[in-house]
C-alpha cells in the first residue's frame, strides 16, 4: 500500500451485498466531494452506511498525513476502489400456525473503501488498469456444447 493511500473497512454490515453494491458502483472512481454529494442525495439506507465508511477512509488518510508531516488537501482525495463482499448469513425462524416454522436468513456484507490522496496517483492507477491485457491462450472448453476452436472449424458431434 502506498503512503498516499488508505483503507476503511466495515464488517458484518446488516445490509444485503446486492443493495450495497448498487451504492458502491455509484461512487467508485469519484472524488471525495462528489461521493459525499451522491451518497447524501441517495434515499436508501445503504447510502448512509457507505457514507460512514467513506468518511472513515478520508479521516484515516488525513490523520496519516498529519502524523507523518505530509500536507494532504481533502479536496484532492479520490475513491479508487470499493469492494463489497458477502458476509455470513444470520439464520432466523418465525413461528407459523399448526406448529410450523418459516426459516429466513439475514444477509450481511463486508465493505472496503480504498482512497488516494491525489488525482495524479489515481490517474496512474487507471492507466495501469487500461494497459493490462489477459494472456492469450487456448480457448477454454465450454461447460455444455463445443469449444470455440471446434465450433470455428465446424467439427465435433453433429
Amino acid at each position: 500500500m502506498a503512503s498516499n493511500e488508505h483503507t476503511a473497512k466495515l464488517t458484518m454490515c446488516l445490509s444485503s451485498p446486492r443493495k450495497m453494491r448498487l451504492v458502491a458502483d455509484s461512487i467508485r472512481g469519484k472524488s471525495l466531494s462528489e461521493a459525499k454529494a451522491i451518497l447524501s442525495a441517495l434515499p436508501n439506507r445503504a447510502s448512509t452506511i457507505m457514507l460512514g465508511v467513506v468518511n472513515s477512509a478520508a479521516a484515516n488518510l488525513e490523520d496519516f498525513g498529519v502524523t507523518h508531516g505530509e500536507d494532504y488537501d481533502v479536496a484532492d482525495f479520490w475513491i479508487f476502489e470499493v469492494t463489497v463482499d458477502e458476509g455470513p448469513k444470520l439464520k432466523r425462524w418465525r413461528a407459523r400456525s399448526r406448529g410450523l416454522v418459516n426459516k429466513y436468513s439475514k444477509k450481511t456484507c463486508h465493505i472496503k473503501v480504498r482512497m488516494l490522496a491525489d488525482y495524479e496517483a489515481y490517474s496512474e492507477y487507471k492507466a495501469k488498469q487500461a494497459n493490462y491485457t489477459k494472456k492469450s491462450g487456448a480457448p477454454r472448453m465450454r461447460k455444455y456444447g463445443k469449444s470455440a476452436a471446434v465450433a470455428a472449424t465446424g467439427g465435433g458431434n453433429k
